[in-house]
Parts: structure tokens; C-alpha cells; sequence
């Protein structure tokens, strides 16, 4: 689920996002995000064709933080149709 960073205590979530492309899709992704120091947001990457958004997303969390919260807010998102945690 998470893949480990140089500093110790913090993992590196990764999360795979496919929905439907729309005005603000990728906003409305990074707002779902808590922006916190223990939250923090690595990289995004996004690419849309009109139809279809597809992304990843990276955020560095602390060892013991559960990932559940992030995901019930991302799976909020209006037009979200897959997200999947990357390895």
C-alpha cells in the first residue's frame, strides 16, 4: 500500500485516480486532500482527453496514520469513477 521514504516514520501513499474529465476536476481532487504537516502532497500528475481524467497522486503521510479519511473524501469527488491505491 505505501512505499517507503527516505525519512523514517513517514510512508509514501500513491493513489491512481480515474474519473470523468470536467471544469475544476483536478481542484476538486486536490481540495478532497487534507493539506497538513501531516498531510503532505508529494506530486500530481493529471491527463485528460475530454472524456476521461486519469492521474496520480502522491502524498507523504506519517507510519501511523490510517488512509481511510483521504479515501472516503477523494471517493467524494463529483465524477471520481476508480481509485486505486499503487504499490
Amino acid at each position: 500500500m505505501a512505499a517507503a521514504t527516505g525519512n523514517a516514520g513517514w510512508q509514501e501513499v500513491n493513489y491512481r485516480i480515474v474519473g470523468f474529465d470536467r471544469p475544476c476536476f483536478v481542484s476538486d481532487v486536490l481540495q478532497a486532500v487534507p493539506q497538513t504537516e501531516a498531510c503532505q502532497l508529494v506530486s500530481v500528475h493529471f491527463e485528460a482527453d475530454g472524456i476521461r481524467a486519469i492521474g496520480e497522486l502522491a502524498l507523504r503521510l506519517p507510519m501511523a496514520c490510517s488512509t481511510g479519511r483521504i479515501d472516503q473524501q477523494l471517493q467524494s469527488v463529483k465524477g471520481i469513477v476508480r481509485i486505486d491505491t499503487v504499490l
